[in-house]
This record gives C-alpha cells, sequence and structure tokens, in this order.
C-alpha cells in the first residue's frame, strides 16, 4: 500500500471514529433527556394521584364508618335505623337539630360467609358540623354499645389515606405507653406536645427520632 494510500485510510478511520464519537455523545444526550422526561413524568403521576386522593377524601368529609352491627339488622331502611341508633348511643344532646344523614348503607364488598365479620356501614351526614359531633361524642364514650353489639366509629378515608394513617401505629402506641401528648392529624400528620409547643412530623421515625433524643417531654393524659 503506497503511502497516499495509508494516509487516505488514516484519514477514514479517523473521521469513522468521530462519526461514532459523535453518536455516542448524540446517544449519552439522548438518554439524559429520557431519563429527566421520565423522572418528570413520575413526578406529574405522582402529584396527580395525591390530588385525585385528595378530591376523594374531601368528598368523604361528611361521612362516617360504623362497624360491629349483624348483616341485615338495618332492614330495608339503613338510613333511618342508623339515625336512630346515633340518637341512641351518643345521645339526642349531641345532635341539637336532630340527626340527618343523606344516606347509609353497607360497605361494597362481597357479602361476607357466615362466622365472618360483618360488612361496614358507610353514612353520610347532612351536615358537616354532626358528623364532628358524633365522632368527639363516640371518642368521649369509648367503647360504644347497642343490642349486645359493640360497635365503633371511624372517619371513611380512602385506602390510601388509612395506609398512610397506619404507618404511625407503632408510634403511637409508644407515645401512649409513655403517656406523651399526641394528635394524628388530618391527612397524616402527627402532633405531638414537646415544651409547651406543637410539632407536626410526616415521618413517624422522625417523630421517635426526637422523642428519644428530646430528653424531656410534656406528658398529659391522653
Amino acid at each position: 500500500m503506497s503511502e497516499r494510500e495509508e494516509g487516505a485510510q488514516r484519514e477514514y478511520s479517523s473521521r469513522k471514529q468521530e462519526d461514532m464519537e459523535g453518536g455516542l455523545n448524540r446517544l449519552d444526550g439522548d438518554m439524559d433527556t429520557l431519563s429527566r422526561r421520565l423522572a418528570q413524568t413520575e413526578q406529574t403521576v405522582q402529584d396527580l394521584r395525591a390530588k385525585v386522593d385528595d378530591m376523594e377524601n374531601r368528598s368523604r368529609r361528611c361521612n362516617l364508618r360504623l362497624t360491629g352491627l349483624p348483616e341485615g339488622c338495618e332492614g330495608g331502611s339503613p338510613t333511618k335505623y342508623v339515625e336512630k341508633i346515633l340518637q341512641n348511643i351518643l345521645g339526642a344532646d349531641t345532635f341539637p337539630n336532630g340527626v340527618e344523614l343523606q344516606r347509609a348503607h353497607r360497605s361494597l364488598m362481597s357479602r361476607p360467609k357466615p362466622g365472618q365479620p360483618p360488612r361496614a356501614i358507610i353514612m353520610q351526614f347532612l351536615r358537616y358540623q354532626d358528623k364532628e359531633r358524633a365522632l368527639t361524642a363516640a371518642r368521649r364514650l369509648g367503647t360504644l354499645r347497642y343490642e349486645n353489639n359493640t360497635i365503633r366509629l371511624y372517619p371513611d378515608y380512602s385506602f390510601e389515606l388509612q395506609q398512610k394513617r397506619r404507618r404511625f401505629d407503632e408510634t403511637k402506641k409508644i407515645l401512649r405507653e409513655k403517656r406523651v401528648e399526641y394528635r394524628l392529624v388530618y391527612p397524616a400528620r402527627l402532633l405531638m406536645k414537646h415544651a409547651g409547643k406543637d410539632l407536626i412530623y410526616t415521618d413517624p421515625g422522625e417523630a421517635l427520632k426526637f422523642y428519644y433524643l428530646a430528653g424531656t417531654y410534656h406528658e398529659a393524659k391522653l
């Protein structure tokens, strides 16, 4: 091969290498762009899910769940039946204007088999204030009984929000044992008293970490 041919070959190889390096650089740039777009898309989906869940829970703000009543005891008029129960177990003075529910029905899961726990009854109050009065009275009274059945009232949260709030269960148990004053506030935040101040945590681990590191605590009966 002549010197001219060798030079041409080297020039061709050099251009080929430059083209390959340029292609790899463009590919790296495209991958970076796709990674950023994927991260942005995932964040958008996460934000949208949070908004939808917030809207769902806001639509349930007048709802409560009632558990412990045998299947079928409500008969054909569950709304009237639940209104009667609330008046009976919580006291007529709990509701200055009487109990008014827009509707009440069993949860939409499959009817339980014999021996399984009954489905919850979901009720929607006409007035948000009455829902809050019912929940406050139930917490004050503690154990509720109706016709030899132990019943409980709970807020009607979405499944996703219930899971977020359950993350605090172990932390709440420890704080109760230590007689530390706390509240779990909407949507899923732990409010804890310390030195006369309200401290708010969204992470149960961080709340416990502070508790063990602080050294002194504001304690009170729950």
